[in-house]
């Protein structure tokens, strides 16, 4: 500040003139001391900063998700997932041509090479044996089938009838073709393969 009266001083001598009175230089003087100092107006600019800008913003969106949390408890989110689940699950079809009071006895987990696929892709099914000796293929295609027989009817396999054991030969006990229908009609299977992992483990214990 000291500097800049020096300045001033200066520069009215020289624009001014030596006629210029001390009480003028001394007016000129408090008029600057009424002035905002430059640096002064710089620290006012720097409290509203980009870290400041991004604080704010933080704080109200923090209020704004506790208030939405208010407005919508978990619970109501909770309840729509398990109506959603239970709409899901209810939808899967089961078609049993098989004798369902029938106890099984043992399962395998066979699968297929599928046609067009260089072998690369495969459909598998369980195998069932029944009380009585008979054998029963249950698979997945759209809906869960349960059938007489070893073929592969419901994969467009390159031949139904050649397939190979992916699970060995179990023994089962407790189980009945009708129940393990009912199972499968309460579960969600998108393809093949997790029908048949799922109801041979689920059979197998």
């Amino acid at each position: 500040k000291h500097s800049l009266h020096s300045s001033l001083r200066r520069l009215f001598s020289i624009h001014c003139g030596p006629s210029m009175s001390i009480a003028d230089a001394q007016e000129m003087e408090s008029m600057i001391d009424k002035r905002v100092h430059p640096a002064e107006t710089l620290f006012r600019c720097r409290l509203v900063s980009p870290r400041t800008k991004l604080i704010v913003v933080g704080s109200l969106s923090v209020f704004i998700v506790v208030a939405l949390i208010l407005k919508f408890p978990l619970g109501v989110h909770t309840r729509l997932a398990a109506q959603v689940d239970e709409t899901i699950q209810a939808d899967t079809t089961v078609i049993n041509n098989c004798p369902g009071s029938k106890n099984i006895t043992s399962a395998k987990e066979v699968c297929c090479p599928l046609a067009g696929f260089a072998k690369l892709g495969y459909h598998c099914a369980l195998h069932l044996t029944l009380e009585g000796g008979a054998v029963v293929t249950t698979e997945w295609g759209q809906a869960v089938v349960c059938h007489s027989g070893t073929n592969l009817n419901n994969g467009p396999c390159e031949d139904p009838s050649v397939w190979k054991v992916e699970e060995v030969t179990h023994g089962i006990s407790g189980w009945t073709v009708g129940r393990l229908m009912s199972w499968a009609q309460s579960q969600d299977f998108c393809n093949c393969q997790y029908y048949s992992r799922d109801a041979y483990n689920k059979l197998t214990g």
